[in-house]
Order: C-alpha cells, then structure tokens, then sequence
C-alpha cells in the first residue's frame, strides 16, 4: 500500500512539473508582441501612444520615429494624457498633409482624457512618411519610416 502511494504522488509530481515547464515554455516563446500592445520590430503592430501637452510620446520617447515593413498595418492606440484638443495624422502616400490619402485618428478630435484609434497601411515602397496633431503642427510631430 505504501508501494502505490509513493507511486500516486510521484505521479502527481511529475504532472505538475510537467504543467510548469509548458507554462514557462508558453511564456518564453509568446507571440512576440509584447502582451499584445506593442508592435513587430520593424514589421506592422499596435503601438500605444500618449499625447501630451505639445508631444507624442511611445515607449517613453517624445515625438518618435517608427520604423515599419512596407504594406505593414499599422494601429496606432492614442490616449490624450494632456489638457488641450489633440488627433493624429498620418500623410499617405504622396506624403502630404490634408489629402485624400491621409489616415486621420478616430475620433478626429480628442479632448483631454479621451482615447481614440488610427489604422495606417504602409506604402509597399520605402521612405519617409510625416505625422503630427492637426491642433500642434510644429510641436507634436515626427516620422514614419517605411522600410
């Protein structure tokens, strides 16, 4: 009897050390997007930003340039975190602001304390592709750079 309780609980051991090392294993592998807000180095993503009284701010850095794939999705999470009137404009292809190809946040205007969304597709070709707030053009501003 002792014999099949020792082999019961040696049973239950290995189970459980079994079950531990899948949970550490999913966790070291992920999916790679950084607990599902951040964005593919150099591919596409969610990138969470703030905007602040006169900047962008991600990941910590003000108004920073974000490199992506060519034809990469991007979905920019935008929290107005400052006091004024705030959106988020991205040129389009022609690099251009207030054309027909821009991507513009949702919603358009953004008070303090709301949050809002802009979905961007990335040309299929490289380069430089401008984004500011409409409300801060000289300020809040930077770059997309498409690789």
């Amino acid at each position: 009897m002792v014999k099949e309780f020792k082999s019961t609980v040696a049973a239950a051991i290995l189970v459980a050390l079994s079950a531990l090392a899948l949970l550490a294993l999913a966790s070291a592998c992920g999916d790679d997007d950084n607990g599902g807000g951040g964005p593919t180095p150099g591919g596409g993503g969610e990138f969470d930003f703030s905007m602040g009284d006169n900047f962008f701010e991600f990941e910590g850095e003000q108004n920073p340039t974000i490199t992506v794939a060519a034809g990469a999705e991007l979905t920019f999470n935008l929290t107005n975190d400052g006091t004024a009137i705030h959106n988020m404009r991205v040129a389009g292809e022609d690099n251009s602001f207030n054309t027909s190809d821009d991507a513009v946040s949702d919603p358009e205007l953004m008070s303090a304390g709301e949050t809002g969304t802009l979905t961007w597709t990335a040309p299929p070709e490289p380069g430089d592709h401008a984004y500011r707030c409409d409300f801060h053009p000289d300020d809040m501003k930077s770059t997309i750079s498409v690789e």
